[in-house]
This record gives structure tokens, C-alpha cells and sequence, in this order.
């Protein structure tokens, strides 16, 4: 093969390698080049798979209708819970997705009583329910033994049974849950491997985090999203307490654009980080923060430091990489850091409510530490990578 060959006659495996590091616009465009790459663009197109509207979903059924090779693809699919003529189109294509491992259903109530969920072939490892209302009778606890994630995204209220949908007997491979109400959690002691917690609607106070304490045997893997950091003096003792067991924790601060907390003139100057509690986390070895509102730590006193010294009391948040190394000195038995922070542009800094929401740049640093040989510690970097808390926080792995 030369530089002057024609892309219509690339073999399929170099048409592969050329997809799998393309865009999607961009696939969309290969797949009219040539039949391997009209193929080979399909097989990632039609992976993942987003019916964000009514019409997304109709071209989609057409899709799988007029090529059948498509539907077995599909791994992932998320949609809006659609009216009762369009679900049941949507349930006979999704029959046809016998791979399918990843499932989101979205609704504002999970009150919808439509059984066609449980009629499809396919074995789900992530389900995320909010259209719903599956009741524990529901043949679909009973036939999807495979499914280990499991996410609520709506309040205990709002959906059917008001709580825990399923009882100790359904679901054997269950390890994770990810709740905006602690009323959703497990009310028996399952062996839980990871929960994510959403205190951004209010629904979880500081004290209802006691109630962890029931899967702390198992509980190795935490993630609050929505939390202030000002309540981290107070919530990282209760942790201690309640899990002593983590190995990984993150937390996120609300980043929701209509929040006045935009303006940099109303966020907190600094916030106490309690890193002398934190060290009695024996296992912890993953720390993510994710600041949107805060602007700096201020660190306690830290036994066998010189009174005249450099040491660092304050660190500013726009430094993640001067944060990560301060937490990872200071908390030995850490071995990734992930700091971010959200800071508002110079020239957008007279943004008053009202207005256009300002500019942001959202600067990383991920800090691993290493073993050399000769038992000195070394540290790999990465920085101003794009933040994505699902890609760092380790709770959707299935």
C-alpha cells in the first residue's frame, strides 16, 4: 500500500483502525466511502446508542428494520420514555438487541407500569431507571441476574414502590448503586462494592450518611456529587467512621450553569480541608475533587513540620497540580490524585446575573505515584486533561 492509495480500496482492518479514531460527524461521512468502512463505521455508530427525541428513535428502528446486522451491535442505548404507540415499536427493536449490557431509560416519574422491558433477550449489567415503575413482582428482577450497576436518578417518592425495588433474593451480582435518596439504597446489608450519592437536590443530609454503615464490610467505593466543600470538615469524619474501608472516595461540587455560585465574587475565599482525618482512611488509595465553587483549601498543621518552613497552608484551587501533590505528600497511603477546578476567565469576571453565563476553563491534574527501584518515590502527571467525573469516579464499570 502507498500514500496514493485510494481509500475505497483500504482493507476493512486498516478501515477499523481509522474509525475507531474518528469523530462521529466524521464516521458518519466514511461510511459512505466505501463498503468496509460503511461497516466498520456502523459497528462503533451503532454501539452506543442516544434516541434523544421522537425522530432519533424513529430513524433508528428504520435502521435495524432495513439491516439486521445492526441490532446485535448495540451495547448501549438510552432513550426518553416514549408514549404507549412509539414504546411498543421501541420494545420489538429492542428485542433484537440481544448484546445489549447497558440500558437508561429516562423519565420525570417513574410511574409507568409497561411490562415490555422484561420481554427482550439481552442481559443487562447497568440499568438506569427513571421512567419505570417496576414493581418487586416484576418478572424483570427474576431475568436479569447479570445486572451489577444499578442507578436511580429520581427521589424515593417518585417511584412506584418507594424505595428499593427488589428483594435479597433478586439480583445476585449486584455492587453498585448510584441514588439521589438514601431511601433508595438497599434497606438489608447487600454486598455493595460502590455507591455514588447525588446531595445536590437535597434529599441526603450529612447525618443520613451514618446509614452507610450497614454495607461497610463491602463499601470500597464512594462518590458524593453535588456536595459544597465547606461540608467536607464535617463529612469526611463521618466517613471515617461509618467506612473505614474505602480504597477510592470523590467528590464534586454542584456545577449547574443557572447557580449564582458562578460568580466569583460570592464563592467561599477558602475552605477547610481535614487531611489529618482523612490519613486514618487506611486503605484509601484513589482521591477525585472536582471544585466548581471553591476557590482554595486551607490545610491543618502537619506533625514534624519546622515552624519556620515553606509549607504550603494555603493552596489555590486553580493550581490542581500544587493540590495533588500537597494531598499526596500528606496522605501516604494515597496513590492517585485527581484535582479540577472550574475557574472563571479574566475578561468574563463583570459577569453579573442576567447575563450570558461567563467563560470557564476547567484545569486538571491527575497524579499517580510510583515505586522506583531503589524505593525512592516518583510521580506521573497529567494535566489539563478534559474532566470527566464518570471517567475518574470508578462507579459505572460493569
Amino acid at each position: 500500500m502507498t500514500s496514493a492509495t485510494p481509500l475505497t480500496t483500504l482493507p476493512p482492518e486498516v478501515c477499523g483502525t481509522i474509525c475507531g479514531l474518528t469523530d462521529k460527524p466524521s464516521l458518519i461521512a466514511l461510511a459512505t466511502v466505501s463498503r468496509p468502512f460503511r461497516h466498520e463505521a456502523q459497528r462503533i455508530i451503532f454501539r452506543t446508542v442516544d434516541l434523544g427525541n421522537t425522530e432519533a428513535a424513529r430513524q433508528w428502528r428504520l435502521a435495524i428494520r432495513r439491516n439486521p446486522r445492526l441490532s446485535p451491535i448495540a451495547t448501549r442505548i438510552s432513550f426518553s420514555m416514549p408514549r404507549l404507540a412509539d414504546a411498543e415499536l421501541l420494545a420489538k427493536a429492542l428485542k433484537k438487541c440481544k448484546n445489549l449490557k447497558h440500558l437508561e431509560i429516562r423519565g420525570d416519574n417513574a410511574v409507568s407500569t409497561h411490562t415490555w422491558i422484561a420481554e427482550g433477550s439481552f442481559k443487562l449489567r447497568v440499568f438506569v431507571n427513571s421512567a419505570l415503575g417496576l414493581a418487586p413482582s416484576s418478572p424483570f428482577w427474576k431475568q436479569q441476574t447479570q445486572i451489577r450497576v444499578l442507578s436511580f436518578p429520581l427521589s424515593a417518592g417518585q417511584y412506584i414502590k418507594g424505595g428499593f425495588p427488589c428483594g435479597d433474593d433478586k439480583l445476585p451480582n449486584l455492587v453498585a448503586v448510584d441514588v439521589v435518596d438514601m431511601g433508595m439504597l438497599p434497606a438489608t446489608t447487600r454486598p455493595l462494592e460502590r455507591i455514588q450519592l447525588n446531595m445536590a437536590v437535597s434529599l441526603i443530609k450529612i447525618d443520613d450518611l451514618t446509614g452507610l454503615a450497614r454495607f461497610a464490610p463491602t463499601l470500597t467505593h464512594l462518590n458524593l456529587t453535588g456536595v459544597l466543600f465547606e461540608y467536607l470538615e464535617c463529612i469526611v469524619p463521618v466517613l471515617v467512621k461509618t467506612v473505614p474501608n474505602l480504597v477510592h472516595l470523590g467528590v464534586s461540587e454542584p456545577i449547574e450553569q443557572g447557580d449564582p455560585f458562578y460568580l466569583s465574587d460570592v464563592r467561599p475565599g477558602v475552605v477547610y480541608l481535614p487531611l489529618h482525618v482523612m490519613r486514618a482512611f487506611a486503605h484509601l488509595r484513589s482521591l477525585v475533587l472536582f471544585a466548581f465553587r471553591s476557590q482554595e483549601f486551607l490545610l491543618p498543621d502537619v506533625d514534624d513540620v519546622p515552624e519556620q518552613s515553606d509549607y504550603p497552608f494555603y493552596v489555590m484551587l486553580n493550581d490542581p497540580k500544587g493540590v495533588a501533590h500537597t494531598l499526596m505528600d500528606d496522605v501516604s497511603q494515597l496513590r492517585l490524585v485527581t484535582i479540577a477546578s472550574s475557574i472563571q476567565n479574566e475578561r468574563t469576571k463583570g459577569f453579573t446575573l442576567g447575563t450570558d453565563v461567563p467563560e470557564r476553563t476547567v484545569r486538571t491534574c491527575t497524579l499517580r505515584r510510583l515505586e522506583s527501584e531503589d524505593s525512592k518515590q516518583s510521580f506521573s502527571v497529567d494535566r489539563d486533561g478534559e474532566y470527566d467525573f464518570d471517567a475518574v469516579g470508578h462507579f459505572w464499570e460493569a
